[in-house]
């Protein structure tokens, strides 16, 4: 074993010796066996294609969350238009109605909405009989 001295400006001495490598014994064998190679070769391409599989499937859910929270978000803006749309069908079928355009009765029928007319409404009430004078007898 041979003694290192090295000096660097304005340091100490420092000294470094060789340590002699440990000899092998008969007993013991530095080597792994076949099976433990292989065990350990195996075990180590699973995680390999773990942690790609793990990389791959965090990329797709990333993916899957940024498009739910567009969806979500489009949702949430049109909650409060919704009265403003159904008035809108709503006076589209009565101007449909009024002016008897099939057309626009056919394109709300294409969209699932199904129009119907009311009879029309008397303004005045059901006709009484006449009121009988006294002296009359039916």
């Amino acid at each position: 074993m041979q003694a290192d001295t090295t000096v660097s400006p304005g340091a100490t001495r420092i000294q470094r010796t060789a340590v002699a490598a440990h000899p092998a014994t008969p007993d013991r064998n530095p080597m792994l066996s076949k099976w433990q190679y292989t065990v350990l070769v195996v075990l180590g391409t699973l995680a390999l294609l773990l942690a790609v599989a793990n990389g791959v499937l965090f990329t797709q859910n990333r993916t899957l969350q940024t498009a739910l929270n567009q969806r979500q978000a489009y949702v949430q803006q049109t909650v409060p238009l919704e009265g403003l749309y159904n008035d809108i069908v709503k006076t589209l079928a009565q101007m449909a109605v009024k002016g008897n355009d099939r057309e626009v009765l056919n394109m709300l029928a294409a969209h699932g909405l199904t129009v119907t007319v009311n009879p029309p409404a008397n303004d005045a009430p059901a006709a009484a009989p006449a009121p009988t004078a006294k002296g009359d007898k039916k």
